[in-house]
């Protein structure tokens, strides 16, 4: 039997590789893609076919109507509200695969908010809060309350049936933890497809450039790493991706910082890239500091990792935690000194992480935890395609 799918995305850079995913799943399947967007032409969705939703309408019980011919609504995050409201607007009975992506979903795990920020990242903020000091305090307040808890976690949660974080194995049982009885959903090991190194042979960084955070998010801690790494020498380039995400108050303060602490070359990208440019730039780096509590730039890390860079993580982070279970060489933001940022990752380590990473978030891996999750959800109710 022929089931419907609608996937309901934002255009963001991940859906390409969900699109190629999902079409190749070998099963009876036929997959629609709603884009939600006030915008007349995409900017990061470039194969997936695409019908755009304007904003308000998105959020009309008409639209929501249109889907519960659906058979699964698959929602790529729930950050924005449209989604959300989508999730209560349609029918009780169409099922809902929610694959989140970290941002939807550490506002709703205990206490995350405000543990996700290191001292110098940490002072920016209160800074730049409108009522200072204690209007900061204040804010965290209400946001931890019991009241601001049960109406942001009520609601929506009761009618995911499966999620799909980020890092499935960890992730999953701290939003569970955190949800009370609002969260029903069961759990679906899925992730986007990333693009790798696929040759064992080119694991050999050309450079000792460092890599600091993947993005302009705040919960990078940038400054943070600037000051671990002051003691890096003129002739290294530290290399940080600004392009994506922050506001720039956070990238001036940033830029700011880098002056004061680091004696190297400071090379900040600010222009948004396609990922093969983007990783084409930064694959001869020989170093990677990804200084975020919170998971977060999975895919630029097993990226990273295939190409036998070393990369330093803070240990609290999901990503390092379940990496180094399953046997990958992480380095702790603690190891960062003179020694360990003047030597390469040895052979044996880059080879090692080359043949994990692809084991676990390689292209046929992917492939096989779609086939595994739509027959998981659809429970002998959808055949082979033909």
């Amino acid at each position: 039997m022929l089931k419907k799918i609608a996937h309901i995305v934002s255009d963001e850079k991940f859906i390409d590789t969900a699109y190629l995913s999902f079409a190749d799943n070998k099963l009876a399947i036929e997959n629609t893609y709603f884009c939600l967007s006030d915008r007349k032409e995409l900017v990061y969705i470039k194969m997936a076919n695409i019908t755009l939703v304007p904003l308000k309408y998105a959020e009309t019980k008409e639209f929501a109507k249109q889907l519960n011919s659906f058979d699964l609504l698959i929602f790529h995050n729930l950050y924005e509200k449209e989604k959300r409201s989508i999730v209560f607007n349609v029918n009780g009975k169409v099922k809902i695969w929610w694959i989140g992506w970290g941002v939807d979903y550490y506002n709703i795990i205990r206490g995350a908010y405000h543990d996700l920020f290191k001292p110098e990242t940490l002072c920016f903020i209160k800074r730049q809060h409108s009522y200072g000091q204690f209007g900061y305090i204040l804010h965290n307040y209400i946001k931890k309350s019991f009241l601001h808890a049960r109406i942001f976690r009520s609601g929506y949660l009761k009618r995911i049936d499966y999620f799909s974080p980020v890092i499935a194995p960890i992730e999953f049982d701290l939003v569970a933890g955190s949800s009370h009885n609002n969260f029903k959903a069961k759990k679906i090991d899925w992730n986007y497809g990333v693009l790798l190194n696929n040759d064992p042979s080119k694991t050999k960084p050309a450079s000792f450039d460092v890599i600091v955070g993947n993005s302009g998010a705040m919960t990078n801690n940038h400054v943070d790493v600037f000051k671990y790494i002051s003691f890096l020498d003129d002739d290294r380039n530290v290399i940080v991706p600004l392009s994506y995400s922050g506001n720039e108050a956070y990238k001036s303060f940033v830029l700011n910082k880098s002056s004061e602490y680091l004696k190297t070359r400071f090379t900040p990208l600010y222009d948004y890239m396609s990922l093969p440019d983007f990783n084409s730039m930064i694959q001869h780096s020989g170093f990677a500091v990804f200084n975020s509590i919170r998971q977060q730039a999975y895919g630029n890390i097993n990226f990273l990792l295939t190409k036998g860079v070393k990369v330093f993580l803070d240990a609290r982070n999901p990503i390092y935690i379940y990496l180094t279970q399953q046997g990958v060489k992480l380095f702790k933001i603690e190891d960062i000194n003179a020694e360990s940022m003047n030597t390469l990752l040895p052979d044996i380590d880059t080879t090692n992480n080359f043949h994990i990473i692809h084991q676990l978030i390689g292209e046929a891996r992917i492939k096989e935890k779609t086939l595994k999750a739509l027959t998981k959800i659809f429970e002998g109710e959808v055949t082979k395609s033909p």
